[in-house]
């Protein structure tokens, strides 16, 4: 449930048509926090103004109630994600690719080394469980979680279009429609 809070409190947002600092990317804060951009790039501020997600981020989003927040970092081409709390999530694998969260689960591409620019799809959780590894599914793709639900790419061939099949899959894999 999000609360909305005025930011006409917080003087750091300035008056809502000119922000001092930050430009505000949601229009609530959520759990007390708040997407936003500066001239450095995305992050999350608390309500008192500390970043507890640094500013630094090619894009950011938060499709999931404030529960689980995606950054993009165009330089490197990777994803990060983040928690209500500004912890990041699975800090120790290189993430190629994201989907929207759902609550607190979403799906990641986990590349098998620092250099690699494709990985394995795996659907987690915000407490860094993996609920189905991927692997050997076909799956190329997956863009956004919803009520138990992925929407994805499969059978990617970047030469055939043709042979690329959009699809709903189940949190365990399986497909539930093929188009």
């Amino acid at each position: 449930m999000k609360k909305e809070i005025s930011l006409k409190k917080f003087p750091l947002f300035g008056d809502g048509f000119n922000p001092k600092k930050y430009h505000i990317m949601g229009d609530a804060f959520i759990h007390h926090k708040l997407l936003v951009s500066t001239e450095n790039g995305f992050g999350i501020v608390t309500e008192d103004g500390k970043e507890i997600v640094p500013c630094i981020y090619s894009f950011g989003e938060d499709k999931s109630d404030g529960l689980v927040y995606k950054f993009l970092n165009t330089d490197n081409n990777t994803c990060h994600y983040f928690d209500s709390t500004g912890k990041k999530l699975f800090r120790n694998v290189k993430i190629v690719e994201g989907s929207e969260a759902d609550n607190d689960v979403f799906a990641v591409s986990i590349a098998k080394d620092s250099m690699a620019l494709q990985g394995d799809w795996k659907i987690v959780n915000a407490k860094e469980e993996i609920i189905t590894d991927l692997k050997d599914k076909t799956i190329g793709s997956i863009r956004e979680i919803h009520n138990g639900m992925a929407f994805a790419i499969t059978n990617t061939d970047e030469i055939n279009k043709d042979n690329q099949k959009l699809g709903i899959i189940d949190l365990k894999g399986n497909i539930l429609i093929k188009k």
